[in-house]
Parts: C-alpha cells; structure tokens; sequence
C-alpha cells in the first residue's frame, strides 16, 4: 500500500525570504517523512522571494506549489490561498 503525502502550508510575506530559507531548511532537516508536498504562497513580497520560490530547491520526494502575487492582499485572503 502506498503511503499518503502529507503536506505543509506556509504563507509569506513583508519580504522574509531569510526566514522562510530558514524554516524549511530545519523542517526538511528534522522530518524523515516523505512523500511531502510544500504549498507556499508569497503574498507580495518585494523582494527575492518569487524568484528563490521560483527555483525551489530539487528535495527526494517534496511536491512544490508554489503562488505569488505581486501586491499583499491581505492576512485572511493570503492564508486562504495558501491552503488552496
């Protein structure tokens, strides 16, 4: 029996790139668990973080979904694209 992807939503924005490099850095550090699919929406961030997000990095058995828009539109509306 196949194992079930379980997956991670992150919500960025206020130009963050740093922490959000940082944050799945120690999550893929510390979590053995595979498959896992990554959903990050940039919520208008100005500056590298569409283009890095653009680049993701290539991790065994990591799904990216990856959104950005170029202006904030906002706390609620961001997190619920972010679960989309």
């Amino acid at each position: 029996m196949a194992k079930s992807a379980i997956g991670i939503s992150i919500l960025t924005n206020g130009n963050r790139l740093g922490y959000l490099q940082s944050c799945l850095s120690s999550f893929f550090s510390n979590c053995a668990y595979r498959p896992l699919v990554v959903s990050v929406f940039d919520n208008g961030s100005t500056d590298d973080t569409a283009l890095w997000l653009s680049r993701h990095p290539d991790i065994y058995g990591v799904k990216w979904r990856v959104e950005s828009v170029k202006e904030d539109i906002g706390c609620a509306a961001g997190t619920n694209k972010s679960i989309e």
